[in-house]
């Protein structure tokens, strides 16, 4: 974020996630990616071996609408509210149930893979807040994980 030259250092790092100027994060698995975002739109860049250089896999990526994913981790599920699991039930209940199509549970316990994941097939990421001591509102850190990565889905 911005500010006055003579400001308070760590002023600059205390600020509300809506004066973020950019996000992004690099993820390596079978492909080394950088996803980077500076205003309006989020772009996606992979490793080229053969290049020796990041080169633009998506100029400005939108998350698939359709999807049948989710990341949860459900092993917390005893602890959650009733809200969050009716919503997971409604979801693994498949064709079945009110949703009338079959999703998949996917949870990497690691919100920039999962974020990734979802990127490119759609889907949504729940980190609920539960009934657990310290876990009122959910665990992810606002500052250095849910901000940038909300800057990038947004």
């Amino acid at each position: 974020a911005t500010g006055a030259p003579d400001a308070d250092p760590a002023a600059s790092f205390l600020q509300a996630g809506v004066n973020q100027l950019g996000a992004g994060f690099f993820i390596y698995g079978p492909q080394l990616a950088l996803v980077l975002s500076l205003g309006s739109v989020t772009h996606v860049f992979v490793f080229s071996t053969r290049l020796g250089t990041f080169v633009q896999a998506y100029e400005s990526r939108i998350i698939p609408q359709r999807t049948q994913e989710f990341a949860i981790n459900a092993a917390n599920y005893r602890h959650w509210d009733e809200a969050v699991r009716l919503y997971v039930d409604d979801c693994l209940e498949g064709t079945e149930g009110p949703r009338e199509k079959d999703f998949n549970m996917r949870w990497i316990a690691s919100l920039v893979a999962d974020c990734y994941r979802i990127l490119m097939r759609g889907g949504v990421f729940l980190y609920p807040g539960d009934r657990r001591k310290g876990y009122g509102q959910g665990r992810l850190r606002l500052v250095y994980e849910a901000n940038p990565i909300a800057y990038l889905i947004e």
